[in-house]
């Protein structure tokens, strides 16, 4: 039975993404070709005729095949049939994690009993992203953002604070020019009980806007389409103090959720609305030692982590109808389960200022981001 099954399913597959056209054909002889650019070259090869930007790309895809210019043609297809679906799921990852740094540790200090204290904060970043598939979703981008963030002791050992996240993200080495511009608003509470056991939560909300310049043998062919982020995240863990030294392991869980829009490119490919959403667990240790100096306490320290997507699914193919009425499907794909990061860096407390440079590397299959970061607190 099992055998009869496969077989099915290997029919079934071999129908879905055998050539059928000679476009078609010739890029299913590329033994790396995705295989949903297949279904891709069969749909644009029915443009040819056709009216407006399409079907002035399609002519010139025609003259490519009558030349045998495999090489281009495929290039060509790849920049008009580029899988965003990758690059929009670990992005959007990246900006939450921003957005939700502010509850990766406890509270500087409990109120003691002063007077209520208010603290506002503000974070600068610079991040590298890259990611390397083969599977004509690869990316690579420049990212510039910071954070502010406003938060109030409510009580000895529990402050509640609001923040706002600011990314614009640049392509760089990329067939194609993407330029993404996010804003989150987050509301977030963090509790620190007297043993140094803390608990803290967030919740952020915010948008994505792409804009992507795509040329197909020279006739532009630009996209702007938004991404909307929900997310939820729970930290706990316990601050161990011995002497200098200090230890903090933590556990957390976030659920996040991505739904991007329909939205229609500038050679009329219609491409459906699609979601995606993650449960992620994961624990990490942070480890330092405090330095007294004149007037000021340095705190150079280092972390690692894990995690792992419980959840990891969403819509699997992205529906995309061209000009001439014909569609393929585009697999929404997403790097593995399976992330490690870790960091490190160095805060000063200066009376009621506290500074914070960093790094952090985070890491899942085919993907990796370094992220430099510079924190400075201010408390009333």
């Amino acid at each position: 039975m099992k055998k009869i099954y496969a077989l099915f399913s290997l029919l079934i597959c071999t129908a879905a993404h055998g050539a059928r056209t000679p476009w078609g054909q010739m890029i299913e002889n590329n033994f790396y070709t995705p295989k949903y650019m297949i279904s891709a070259a069969d749909a644009w090869d029915s443009v040819i005729g056709a009216p407006w930007r399409g079907g002035r790309i399609a002519a010139q895809m025609d003259g490519l095949y009558n030349s045998h210019d495999e090489a281009r043609l495929f290039e060509v297809l790849g920049t008009l049939a580029y899988n965003h679906t990758t690059m929009a799921i670990s992005q959007s990852r990246q900006y939450l994690n921003h957005a939700f740094d502010v509850i990766d540790g406890p509270l500087m200090s409990r109120r003691g009993g002063a007077a209520q204290k208010f603290v506002v904060s503000g974070r600068g970043f610079g991040e590298f992203t890259d990611f390397d598939a083969n599977d004509n979703n690869n990316f690579e981008f420049r990212t510039g953002g910071g954070t502010v963030r406003a938060y109030a002791y409510v009580a000895d050992g529990y402050a509640f604070g609001v923040g706002y996240t600011y990314a614009d993200s640049r392509s760089h080495d990329m067939p194609l020019d993407v330029d993404a511009k996010t804003h989150i608003i987050s509301m977030f509470s963090k509790y620190l009980s007297q043993n140094g056991f803390y608990i803290n939560s967030a919740l952020a909300a915010g948008q994505t806007g792409w804009d992507m310049d795509k040329r197909a043998v020279g006739v532009k062919d630009d996209i702007s389409f938004n991404t909307d982020l929900w997310s939820g995240q729970i930290n706990t863990g316990i601050h161990l103090q011995r002497g200098k030294m200090f230890i903090r392991p933590q556990l957390g869980a976030r659920y996040s959720l991505i739904n991007t829009e329909h939205f229609t490119d500038a050679a009329a490919q219609s491409f459906k609305k699609w979601w995606y959403n993650t449960l992620t667990t994961g624990g990490s240790v942070n480890a330092g030692i405090r330095v007294a100096g004149d007037g000021f306490t340095a705190t150079p320290h280092i972390m690692l982590g894990a995690g792992y997507d419980i959840i990891h699914t969403g819509t699997d193919q992205v529906r995309v109808r061209v000009l001439s009425g014909k569609t393929y499907h585009m697999p929404v794909m997403a790097p593995g389960r399976t992330m490690l990061y870790g960091g490190a860096g160095v805060g000063m407390n200066i009376g009621t200022v506290h500074a914070d440079i960093g790094y952090r590397l985070d890491s899942q299959s085919d993907f990796i981001a370094h992220n430099f970061n510079a924190t400075i607190k201010i408390t009333f």
